[in-house]
């Protein structure tokens, strides 16, 4: 789920107005709220790939830790959401007192609609990460975990598409646009 992460980044760091080039070379502008469903393992991977738990240890083999962070069952629920939000917030300019301000971009990341801030990443305004910096933390993530060839050990016969097309690409057979 680390592609369709960097999907999202990547979306983010576009912005709301950008377009693309989809499979069909027609110019795409996508809808600036992006749903996506999966299935209950995935969710799992997804959420380990956020950063949120980064500072967990991995679990002892011979005992259950009383009180641990991160439980599948508190996020694996019948309905459970994960939801990363591109915010923009006014903050203060730094070395100009409170009186100046800017716009910047920042994420925040939802689990069942609880706020969960990133593991060393959250000094904007709530908690937030600073979009850049995430998408530093996500860009590391991704060169960590290597190419899906690599990793499968796929020979350069098989196909490997090592990113998530489906959000910059509205002419794929298994999507549809749903409109309200």
């Amino acid at each position: 789920m680390l592609p369709v992460l960097s999907g999202f980044i990547q979306q983010f760091l576009a912005g709301p107005n950008a377009s693309y080039i989809n499979s069909q070379n027609a110019t795409f502008k996508p809808s600036p709220l992006t749903a996506t469903f999966s299935n209950d393992g995935q969710v799992s991977q997804f959420i380990s790939s956020l950063g949120i738990f980064d500072d967990v240890a991995p679990l002892p083999s011979t005992s259950i830790p009383l009180f641990q962070k991160y439980s599948a069952s508190n996020f694996n629920t019948m309905r459970g959401t994960a939801t990363l939000e591109r915010m923009t917030c006014r903050v203060p300019v730094t070395g100009a007192g409170n009186a100046t301000t800017t716009t910047s971009q920042f994420v925040r990341v939802l689990l069942n609609d609880a706020v969960y801030p990133v593991v060393g990443c959250a000094s904007g305004p709530g908690a937030t990460c600073p979009l850049l910096q995430y998408a530093g933390i996500v860009a590391n993530k991704t060169v960590q975990a290597g190419t899906l060839r690599s990793r499968c050990r796929l020979n350069a016969t098989v196909p490997v598409i090592d990113v998530a097309t489906f959000m910059r690409d509205d002419a794929l057979s298994a999507q549809i646009v749903v409109k309200p």
